[in-house]
């Protein structure tokens, strides 16, 4: 398990992920096949965060889903840090980007393609704004079934669905890394102020849709930044037919709305 926390301008973030019991409990241990990342472009005007998924029949799928990570982050970074605004943002190249690097690492090391699969989903966050309401335009891209989330008082507003360029189909994925990078679908959600963010994989969204009052308790939970070590906790909990992988990255934007 790993757990990480920043503020970066006026926003705080924290991330966490944990092994499954389907890669506890075997003799060996499996290896964590979720991974994150979190960075900011150079002015630190804007978050990044990136959370990927490797395949559970992908064999090295646990460093395809840490390459992607750190690689989509260094990708949106020098996007940003070469002028292009939010809207600008293009995430087939940046999912191109990513998925060159895991190949790369695949061919490193002697591995076939379909070793190194993840879906993965990242987004971009103003880490300051100067509207009187706190509101913010932030951008999310994916590849595959990783999901993100908008908190409401009662529960958890889904801003990705499994249509509309979520690389699924009936009976399994068809978009993955490294393979289908063209597939990257992005999108723009406004923010204001108050909101909180989550990016997750399917091990945790999973769980929010399927579990009782699981919604409205991780909106309790997660009303207010909580501590890495907290978010990890909450997280690693038992439950049947639950036994995936768990990640989630989440952001909480100011209450006031006060610039960064």
């Amino acid at each position: 398990m790993v757990a990480d926390q920043a503020r970066i301008g006026d926003l705080e973030v924290r991330a966490a992920s944990v092994v499954g019991t389907w890669h506890r409990t075997p003799d060996p241990a499996q290896p964590r096949q979720d991974d994150f990342r979190i960075g900011h472009d150079s002015s630190y005007r804007h978050l990044i965060v990136a959370v990927a998924d490797g395949m559970s029949d992908s064999r090295h799928s646990d460093l395809a889903a840490t390459v992607t990570c750190a690689a989509l982050v260094n990708e949106l970074r020098n996007q940003l840090d070469g002028g292009l605004g939010l809207a600008e943002l293009d995430a087939v190249s940046a999912f191109t980007g990513a998925a060159s690097h895991v190949a790369q690492t695949a061919h490193q090391r002697g591995w076939h393609h379909n070793d190194v699969r993840a879906v993965a989903i990242a987004a971009v966050v103003p880490t300051g704004t100067t509207s009187p309401g706190g509101s913010r335009e932030a951008w999310l891209a994916r590849v595959g079934d990783a999901t993100a989330w908008r908190r409401h008082p009662a529960g958890w507003e889904p801003l990705t669905g499994i249509s509309g360029g979520s690389g699924l189909r009936t009976g399994g994925l068809e978009c993955f890394l490294p393979f289908t990078p063209e597939a990257a679908a992005a999108s723009s959600v406004s923010l204001v102020a108050g909101d909180v963010l989550a990016i997750t994989t399917d091990g945790f969204s999973d769980a929010i849709a399927g579990l009782p009052d699981a919604e409205t308790r991780f909106a309790e939970l997660w009303r207010s930044p909580v501590t890495a070590p907290e978010l990890l906790r909450h997280i690693d909990f038992e439950a049947r037919q639950h036994h995936d992988d768990r990640t989630a990255a989440v952001v909480w934007c100011p209450v006031g709305g006060e610039c960064g």
